[in-house]
């Protein structure tokens, strides 16, 4: 977590301090103005809460006693290709249709599965480099 101090609001605007909470150590902040919104933003350098940007506004609307602390900023790993194809469609099929497309994703995922699982001996990784160099060597050669 990050701590953020108001220090004093001078007519070039207010001055922040940022404290990260779990090491103790001052993180260098200052204002930026972001001209497409029209707003401006305390700008952190690297820090434990994974947060660059705090806008003004949420700064004065949460902060009591001029201190805001800021969340860690956390999300759960991306999972790739969970996305079936033409989901959106499955409520327009008959039922028939609807079961015959969830056999044909889950035979899909089962051979992605297959296919992604198997592991080289060292002997096939060695024979897979000696082809791809000698495919380069081809190419160089003509």
């Amino acid at each position: 977590m990050v701590k953020i101090t108001l220090i004093e609001t001078s007519p070039n605007g207010p001055v922040f301090e940022a404290l990260d909470l779990s090491t103790e150590t001052v993180i260098p902040s200052k204002s930026w103005f972001e001209k497409s919104h029209d707003k401006w933003h305390i700008v952190l350098e690297k820090n434990s809460a994974n947060r660059k940007f705090v806008s003004h506004n949420e700064f004065f609307a949460k902060a009591k006693n001029g201190e805001y602390i800021v969340e860690d900023k956390t999300s759960g790993p991306r999972v790739l290709g969970t996305a079936e194809p033409d989901r959106k469609l499955v409520p327009y099929m008959t039922l028939e249709d609807k079961e015959e497309y969830e056999q044909i994703i889950a035979r899909a995922k089962e051979n992605k599965m297959s296919q992604v699982s198997v592991e080289l001996t060292e002997e096939e990784k060695l024979q897979a480099k000696i082809a791809k160099y000698e495919a380069k060597l081809a190419a160089l050669s003509k």
